[in-house]
């Protein structure tokens, strides 16, 4: 059968799983389902601080990558509004992750000697000037995970305060 396999997807606490259309009873609205058959779901990932959410419009498709790229999961939604409802959950999840995961390495980080800091009040304006943008960190420490989220070329920002901090890796 070429058809696509219909399945129901739950997102909790940073995993999403999914069910067989015959494990679960669809309600008339169609968007919410009943569980049938209690027990292990058809699969599951468990989303990181470092994955990505993808998506083609034009084909209400969207995907899951890893950090390399490799793609994770690729699905169709119903329809446009429904595939921007799961890409922004998904970015969401993925980026709580990256909170947990960037809290051990900022308390790692914590014992690295600030080299000066600077405050600005009111705070400051600065402006993406990187040709192909920068991505958003978990924290603000070039350890720190990305977050899925990204400044294009132009984006204006507010920034209350900028630190230099010693780095073994890159030095001062």
């Amino acid at each position: 059968d070429a058809r696509p396999r219909r399945q129901w997807f739950a997102l909790s606490t940073g995993t999403l799983r999914w069910y067989d259309e015959g494990d679960v009873h669809a309600h008339a609205r169609g968007r919410a389902a009943t569980l049938l058959t209690p027990g292990r779901p058809a699969g599951s990932l468990r989303l990181a601080g470092d994955m990505t959410v993808k998506f083609r419009a034009e084909e209400k498709s969207f995907s899951v990558a890893d950090r390399d790229g490799a793609t994770l999961l690729w699905l169709d939604a119903a329809d446009q509004a429904d595939m921007e409802q799961w890409c922004i959950a998904l970015t969401e999840h993925a980026s709580l992750a990256a909170l947990d995961s960037s809290t051990l390495a900022l308390k790692a980080r914590a014992q690295s000697r600030t080299l000066s800091e600077e405050r600005f009040e009111p705070a400051a304006t600065f402006a993406v000037d990187d040709a192909v943008g920068i991505y958003v960190r978990s924290a603000p420490d070039v350890a720190a995970t990305r977050t899925g989220r990204g400044l294009m070329p132009g984006a204006r920002v507010r920034v209350s305060s900028r630190a230099r901090v010693e780095d073994d890796a890159a030095g001062p």
